[in-house]
């Protein structure tokens, strides 16, 4: 062997390699530490936090911190048993000719269609179902278990693969599950698979499933400015993604011809044009139509049992299935319109970064006509609608099914026994009977119908002709026998809001009942009546400060400990009365074309608009810069100098006073437990805090699925997680978590106590895994079709809106959950640009009041919880307090100031006006971008939601006494809602907590340790080498130098060539 191969390596190449790879290390070692710790509360999530250390006080050594009884053995089975009872009570069946269904156990089936085989089980974003879960009854199991299944056309479908149409023709089907919103391909097989086995459908019932998903991120693809098929279409010249496509009509008209009877199962949430498949003299006019919405885990079995007749159907409609989705009048304002040169700062931290990207707007000129409210208007106002490019349409036309429509497999009569009016009170008694031969539920429904005036006219009033005001849902009732069900209705609920009243004190904006009769009908659905009776209103009523709204009044009361009001002012100022808050939003509204009665019959006037009024937006109170190009952009506000939020006398949040901090006053969160919201001893807690404490800044800043905790009152941390269909987990739980059906099959329920009861699983569910915050339920309104996230929200109307959210929401608080409804408000869209944060949102202050906010008053003001709580006797006592104890904002602006930062909205609207008391979230608003940490915090928002912790450093005032204030109110509000949550069970008075360095915490600095060590070593190693070969160069072999040759010996050949330097 040649005595080269036992020299040592070059030094220089031995250098080179190791300076390489230590240098690899250390980079891979501090781009994770910096990534780890940036995103910390994520990987606290993720990961795992340190573990809990809780010292208690000893002078609570007997006392029963218990505050929750111990969820229900069986938790997983009871949980799925609710969420089959909403899909049993919520499916709708829409038509059901000559006793289609229900079909016979184990008869023949043939099912069709890829949302047979692929089915949408709910939406895409933070509402996705896990659809791994073993807990998910797939439809293919659904029809096995229940009937005899054509396994031949099944395995042709199994066997295909199915194609995604848009306006380009057929690709791939892309499925999506994240937060970029759903798929906007219209995704089927091609009919051409059925082919050759006709026979195998002969004698069958052909079950065809078609459907549709929504998601966040992005709306269903309507043929609007922004959307993928803007003035195109799809391929096959299907207008838009809610109409059927020919892959589906084809599909249909094959089971339709070649099966004995023709069942079609819509899977979606969003409505869709079906009046050929309502039609008896269509091609394709089905025998029976089921609507299953989004079924969640367990509907389909629900459908199964539907389809047999093992249940009977009860669920209505919660939204009206028009004829012509783009004709209705919302659509007019869907797509994006972009303000002329406005821009709106990209995303980024510490500071934005990118290109301002261009701001977008809606105006809802559809004005209160949104829904039933605007079909039935018309109906009743002598008008007429526009039905695909066909004017002087009637409303047999327009709507396909109204609202609150349903059908079931028994007759039932209702009839109006008595009605009662004492005083502003009004009591109907309903009788439910059963005609029918089966057993069944049915639901009652209350509307009123106001008189419309002159004064109306004169003063912008608009009033819808049909209006929901009460409902409720009998029991199962046997073949004919009746159940009488009571409602009852308070007049001021019937009052209109007036937001160009000039009230006695001053301000401007009122409610209004007035004078005359309000007929009360009780209706099979918003159009057919049973009956009516008149609620008699002898004197018109001003509903402002002389002479307040009773749930106003309640609302800023204190509750006793059976939580009811007892007059006294929550904060000890005087009751205010509502009044406008949103005028500019008025006054830009009134320039527009939105809908009125005021000029005759209710029209569809509403327009895109123009490239004038695109243009003419500089006097609405953006706050914006303008550069020598003429490009306006959208600017942080400055607490320095803002008038209305910032360090400036005479503004809505400014203090000379500086809080205490710092002090030693003894006290823990877990003292005050049931204590009320002006407790003196809140302002002794509060002033132990230490504004050096980084955690603290993290629990403001930085609360992404989770809140951090702060120590110096301990303040325990909070896991919070998202879900509007039951609790989404993070991506490393491996739990699994009830799938319920999506929002509208709840609504469509029509069932409180129902809904309560899920409320109480999620709760369950919530405490078993140690989820303190749910972010939900969502109660946007259904504003339009096309909407990517109606699957969560639960209606078209506010008042079935509301008191869902209140049944659920009080269920889960009964249980000691936080449940944080959202997206507050105004965000009943998604944009087509996955960004619904640069879109401005216009709407006058009647329809803001009467319909896109009255869900979220109905539940701060009627959600209520039995907590309990350890008393200055040390015993266990009980109260009742109000349920609503989490909100999230929303992430458009309301005209011109974005939701977070709006104190009209999160402070004199939210807490003033409803007296809510507890945490406000922001939505994901992960970058400095044009809003503001400090204007949130100001404006009411607690806690700005973004993943890592550097974004504390956007909290810029710590300092000021102002800033330190709002520091103090934000974590009073967290602490309030956390302290009276199932996150305190166990936990006494005085109890102190702390936490240990999380582990994965340890794993890096172990980790960067360990490179730092090998790093230092390999230095070493390197200088003594370096020294050695100086010493002893013939220990190593020589650099190779150009034009150097060598012999490589390869057996009985040589090789001889130049080298060249390395």
């Amino acid at each position: 062997m040649d005595s080269r191969d036992k020299l040592k390596m070059n030094n220089r190449k031995f250098n080179t390699i190791w300076i390489s790879v230590v240098s690899v290390l250390v980079v891979i070692a501090l781009a994770a530490t910096i990534v780890m710790n940036f995103f910390s509360l994520s990987m606290e999530i993720f990961l795992g936090r340190g573990a809990r250390m809780v010292k208690p006080d000893p002078n609570m050594s007997q006392v029963d911190a218990q505050y929750y009884d111990k969820e229900d053995a069986g938790l997983n089975s009871k949980a799925d048993k609710t969420a089959l009872a909403i899909a049993e009570q919520g499916i709708v069946l829409m038509k059901n000719d000559n006793g289609t269904l229900p079909l016979a156990k184990k008869s023949k089936v043939t099912p069709f269609g890829y949302r047979y085989t692929n089915p949408i089980y709910g939406g895409t974003g933070s509402g996705s179902v896990n659809v791994k879960s073993s807990r998910i009854y797939t439809a293919q199991r659904a029809l096995h278990e229940y009937f005899d299944t054509n396994k031949d056309v099944e395995h042709a479908m199994t066997s295909a693969t199915a194609r995604g149409m848009d306006s380009k023709g057929y690709q791939k089907p892309d499925e999506k599950t994240g937060f970029e919103g759903a798929t906007d391909k219209i995704i089927e097989y091609n009919p051409d698979i059925y082919k050759g086995h006709e026979d195998s459908a002969t004698a069958t019932t052909g079950i065809v499933f078609i459907g549709r998903s929504g998601g966040e991120g992005s709306d269903v693809a309507a043929n609007v400015p922004g959307s993928p098929i803007a003035g195109k279409g799809y391929f096959d010249g299907t207008p838009h993604q809610l109409a059927l496509s020919n892959d589906e009509k084809e599909t249909i008209k094959f089971a339709k011809a070649h099966c004995k009877k023709l069942v079609v199962v819509l899977d979606s949430s969003n409505v869709m044009e079906i009046g050929d498949l309502l039609d008896q003299g269509s091609a394709i006019s089905a025998d029976a139509v089921l609507w299953v919405g989004g079924p969640g885990a367990q509907g389909f079995k629900a459908m199964a049992e539907i389809l047999s007749g093992e249940i009977n159907p009860s669920g209505k409609t919660v939204d009206t299935w028009m004829t012509d989705t783009m004709s209705d009048p919302s659509m007019a304002n869907f797509g994006n319109a972009q303000y002329k040169d406005l821009y709106l700062l990209q995303g980024g931290y510490p500071t934005p970064v990118g290109k301002p990207t261009p701001m977008d707007f809606i105006e809802y000129e559809e004005n209160i006509y949104v829904g039933y409210r605007y079909y039935e208007t018309v109906h009743d106002t002598g008008g007429s609608f526009t039905v695909k490019g066909k004017e002087n349409q009637n409303y047999a036309r327009a709507v396909q099914l109204p609202f609150g429509f349903g059908l079931s497999y028994t007759d039932f009569s209702q009839r109006l026994v008595s009605s009662h009016q004492d005083g502003d009170k009004m009591k109907l008694s309903v009788e439910v009977t059963n005609e029918g031969k089966r057993a069944g539920r049915d639901v009652v429904q209350a509307y009123y119908h106001p008189p419309y005036t002159d004064f109306d006219a004169q003063q912008g009033i608009e009033k819808s002709t049909v209006n929901l005001i009460a409902y409720e849902k009998t029991d199962d009732i046997q073949p004919g026998a009746s159940q009488t069900i009571d409602l009852a209705i308070d007049a001021e609920d019937l009052a209109s809001y007036d937001y160009q009243r000039q009230n006695p004190d001053g301000s401007k904006g009122s409610y209004l009942l007035e004078a005359g009769d309000y007929a009360i009908s009780v209706n099979r659905d918003s159009h057919e009546q049973y009956g009516s009776a008149n609620l008699n209103v002898p004197s018109t009523v001003w509903y402002d400060s002389t002479h307040m709204r009773t749930s106003d009044k309640d609302a800023q009361s204190k509750l006793d400990n059976k939580g009811k009001p007892t007059g006294k002012s929550l904060d000890g100022k005087a009751f205010k009365a509502p009044s406008n808050l949103f005028q500019s939003l008025s006054d830009h509204m009134v320039k527009t074309s939105q809908l009125t009665r005021s000029k005759g019959p209710l029209t569809n006037t509403a327009s895109f608009p123009t490239k004038e009024e695109k243009a003419d937006f500089k006097h609405e109170g953006f706050n914006y810069t303008t550069d020598d190009k003429g490009k306006m952009t959208l600017q942080q506000a400055d607490v320095n100098t803002d008038k209305l939020l910032g360090n400036v006398k005479g503004s809505k949040v400014y203090t000379t006073q500086a809080p205490r901090t710092k002090a030693s006053n003894g006290l823990t969160l877990s003292d005050m437990r049931g204590a009320s919201y002006d407790d003196p001893r809140w302002e002794k807690l509060l002033d132990q805090l230490d504004l050096k404490d980084s955690s603290l800044y993290v629990a403001l800043a930085a609360s992404y699925d989770q809140t951090a905790q702060i120590s110096s009152i301990s303040k325990p941390a909070t896991v919070d997680f998202d879900g509007p269909q039951g609790i989404v987990g993070s991506i490393t739980d491996a739990k699994e978590y009830t799938a319920y059906p999506t929002e509208p099959i709840i609504a469509a329920t029509f069932n409180k106590n129902l809904v309560h009861d899920m409320g109480d699983m999620v709760g369950q569910e919530a405490a078993s895994a140690g989820v303190n915050s749910w972010y939900a339920p969502a109660a946007n309104i259904h504003r339009a079709p096309f909407s990517g996230r109606n699957f969560e929200y639960f209606s078209e109307d506010p008042v079935l809106s509301g008191a869902m959210l209140t049944s659920e929401v009080s269920g889960a608080a009964s249980r000691g959950l936080i449940a944080t409804i959202k997206h507050f408000a105004i965000n009943d869209q998604e944009m087509y640009n996955n960004d619904r944060s640069r879109v401005a949102t216009w709407v006058n202050e009647q329809a803001m009041r009467e319909v896109y906010l009255k869900p979220f008053e109905m539940a701060i003001k009627n959600a209520r919880m039995e907590i309990k709580y350890t008393d200055s006797n040390k015993h266990k006592a009980t109260k009742v307090m109000r349920g609503t104890t989490g909100v999230m904002n929303s992430m458009n602006y309301i005209g011109a100031t974005w939701a977070g930062a709006s104190y009209a909205l999160n402070t004199e609207l939210l807490r003033d006006e409803w007296g809510f008391r507890g945490l406000e979230i922001s939505d994901m608003v992960m970058n400095a971008g044009s809003n503001s940490v400090d204007q949130a915090l100001r404006s009411g928002t607690d806690s700005w939601m973004a993943w890592g912790t550097a974004f504390t450093s956007l909290i810029k005032d710590k300092s000021s006494p102002t800033g330190v204030s709002v520091i103090r109110r934000a974590v009073k509000n967290m602490s309030y809602a956390i302290v009276n949550s199932h996150t305190m069970n166990g936990l006494a008075p005085g109890t102190e907590i702390t936490y240990r360095t999380s582990p994965w915490k340890i794993w890096l600095a172990g980790a960067d340790a360990l490179v730092l060590v090998f790093a230092l070593a390999m230095a070493v190693v390197m200088v003594r080498r370096t020294k050695d070969s100086r010493l002893h160069p013939d220990r190593y072999k020589p650099r190779k130098k150009k034009g150097d040759t060598v012999t490589v010996d390869s057996g009985n050949e040589e090789l001889i060539g130049e080298v060249h330097e390395e």
